[in-house]
């Protein structure tokens, strides 16, 4: 937890609470309703920060990484 002074003078308090226990993401999943299950102590007002890849994952928006060569591997390639 940490402290962060605004702009009048008052203090704020400013929590960093992890969501822990969500699945892995797949095209179609519904991901408010996962955070909001493994997550029932947000209420409203509270932010969510959610990343811009697990989005994209829900979304169906997944392009495959190209095949890569036996030596490309070999090599440390990635």
């Amino acid at each position: 937890m940490s402290s962060v002074t605004a702009g009048h003078g008052a203090a704020s308090t400013v929590e960093i609470i992890p969501v822990t226990d969500l699945p892995e993401f797949r095209p179609g999943d519904n991901l408010a309703a996962a955070i909001a299950q493994a997550a029932p102590w947000l209420r409203d007002g509270d932010v969510v920060v959610i990343t811009s890849k697990v989005v994209s994952k829900c979304e169906g928006r997944i392009v495959p990484a190209p095949k890569m060569s036996k030596r490309e591997t070999s090599c440390g390639a990635s």
